[in-house]
């Protein structure tokens, strides 16, 4: 009989002076992979081509930092102000990731992945199902992941510029090009709203074959190094307790009023 044990991952092993990442000695790695192809053997199980390996490289940086103009960015620097350990400080803006930050990847590549799924089961056209998607999505007024930016920039927004060198550092890596395609029909569809980071990275994630989910766990460790980062920078730049400026802060509640008068005598 088959020994049960408690737990089994075919991801790490660790033996009598062994240490294997699905296979590969973690000495042979060193030194011969780039992180964005660890992060592919460590979510895929397989080595990527190299080009594949040096594109995983170029979404990583993307995502790195955006300022405080991102809520994670400005959540680990508040949070850094308090003092509390590098770890802690940067949790603090890995824990303000949502559907409105961070999240936004894995929407658009949900939407990517159904409408190359239409393409291929319907018979339709890539700028058909672009064409759809665009029309459904403005006649429920609900917004379409990974395009426009809610940056106070406009047009001096930087996310086209970088959306845009990560298609084009895909496209010279030889990925299949059916999601960078929807991707790029839905923005000619849209005319006046273009593609963002979230979108552009998450089409070329579909394109390397990974789980919605996934890119999730992606752009925290992308992030995870801009928050180490600034917080860094908090600690060491800065005096602790930043505070926003009061002239800033207004008050729109109820105006002073006093106790009803069950509640007059003290307890």
């Amino acid at each position: 009989m088959e020994r049960q044990f408690y737990w089994k991952s075919r991801i790490c092993y660790i033996g009598p002076k062994k240490w294997t990442y699905y296979g590969y000695a973690n000495v042979e790695l060193m030194g011969r992979i780039s992180f964005g192809t660890m992060v592919y053997l460590m979510f895929k199980g397989e080595l990527p081509r190299p080009e594949i390996g040096r594109l995983m490289d170029a979404v990583l940086i993307s995502m790195c930092d955006f300022g405080v103009l991102a809520p994670s960015v400005a959540a680990t620097r508040f949070a850094a102000s308090g003092r509390p350990e590098l770890p802690a400080a940067i949790c603090s803006g890995l824990l303000s990731l949502g559907k409105a930050h961070g999240a936004t990847i894995s929407d658009a590549m949900a939407l990517f992945y159904k409408g190359i799924e239409q393409v291929r089961s319907g018979g339709k056209s890539i700028e058909e199902v672009a064409g759809e998607i665009v029309k459904e999505h403005k006649s429920q007024k609900r917004y379409i992941p990974g395009y426009g930016s809610p940056s106070e920039l406009g047009a001096d927004d930087p996310n086209p510029m970088v959306a845009s060198r990560i298609r084009e550092l895909a496209k010279r890596a030889g990925v299949p090009g059916d999601y960078i395609h929807l991707s790029e029909a839905i923005e000619a569809t849209l005319r006046t709203v273009v593609i963002n980071l979230d979108g552009a990275n998450g089409a070329v994630l579909c394109e390397m074959g990974f789980e919605p989910q996934i890119s999730e766990a992606i752009f925290c460790l992308s992030r995870s190094l801009g928050l180490a980062a600034e917080a860094y920078e908090e600690f060491t730049r800065e005096k602790p307790f930043r505070q926003i400026p009061y002239q800033d802060v207004t008050y729109d509640g109820p105006s002073e009023r006093p106790l009803p008068s069950e509640y007059q005598n003290e307890i």
